[in-house]
């Protein structure tokens, strides 16, 4: 972010109305599904640092609950989790009409992007990975 080098009179500032403020924070919301606590929180660092609002969840059923509540603008999901795995959660986003469009990325170390496609993924990421990684590679 960068501050303006002259300051000019003071601006209108309209206040967002509810709606638009909780409209804008979904459009910059990611969803970190993930029971890896470090794994999550990496993702969240570099996430936040690229201007997105991070919401994060430790098991699938916690993040199929909250993508049914905020309707984040991504969501990136690990596949071997206890319980609920990550293919479970993924279907079960695709399957329900008001969560179907919202894009998955799978950040996993179980290498079968095959799968991940075939289930709707929109990318899939191998662990260990960068930031420079390279989708579909």
């Amino acid at each position: 972010m960068q501050l303006p080098a002259e300051l000019r009179g003071p601006a209108a500032v309209e206040a967002p109305t509810p709606t638009a403020a909780a409209s804008a924070e979904t459009a910059s919301t990611v969803l970190v599904i993930d029971d890896d606590a470090p794994s999550r929180e990496l993702l969240a660092r570099f996430l936040g640092r690229e201007g997105f609002r991070i919401v994060t969840a430790s098991s699938g059923a916690e993040g199929l609950r909250l993508a049914r509540e905020i309707r984040p603008r991504l969501i990136t999901l690990d596949v071997l989790m206890p319980g609920m795995d990550g293919w479970s959660v993924l279907a079960e986003l695709k399957a329900d009409p008001e969560l179907a469009e919202i894009p998955v990325v799978v950040v996993s170390i179980t290498d079968d992007a095959a799968l991940g496609y075939a289930l709707g993924a929109s990318e899939y990421l191998t662990k260990p990975w960068t930031a420079n990684a390279s989708p579909r590679s």
